[in-house]
């Protein structure tokens, strides 16, 4: 399974994800039925779709034999809702943002996802400061950047 987690040294608690944000990256066709019939299971019937799943031993097993058909990546739980939303949303960069009424219950829920955040290197300083104080009103603790911009 290609796990596409990079976790970086910072003081926010570090907590085993909660949750996969699974991408089907080949076709299923063409593969083998029994792969298919899992992938299927996972609810993985078109590429690209992004589909949440528990981070448990069966679906860690399941998601182990899809290989190199499947992008798993750690779902960040965002610290605020959707700007433009007041409903919840799965960002296609793998980031959910709760519905407004529910951002603090669901963060709570899910754990601490900030020192997952791979922050792309054109994020501005400021941005990142922000984001991580959102994060720690919710959490009490102290979130910092982590120098090399990851």
């Amino acid at each position: 399974m290609k796990v596409l987690i990079r976790v970086t040294p910072s003081t926010c608690r570090m907590v085993r994800p909660k949750l996969w944000y699974v991408k089907l990256m080949k076709p299923l066709a063409g593969n083998l039925r029994t792969l298919q019939v899992k992938a299927r299971e996972l609810g993985l019937q078109q590429e690209f779709r992004p589909v949440v799943i528990p981070n448990l031993q069966y679906y860690n097993d399941v998601l182990s034999e899809l290989g190199d058909m499947v992008s798993v990546t750690p779902l960040i739980i965002a610290p605020s809702a959707y700007p433009y939303a007041d409903h919840p949303k799965l960002g296609a960069n793998g980031v959910y943002y709760p519905s407004p009424g529910k951002v603090i219950d669901i963060n709570l829920k899910y754990g601490d996802t900030s020192h997952l955040i791979q922050w792309p290197e054109s994020t501005p300083p400021a941005v990142k400061a922000d984001i991580l104080a959102k994060y720690e009103a919710i959490f009490g603790e102290s979130c910092s950047v982590p120098s090399d911009n990851t």
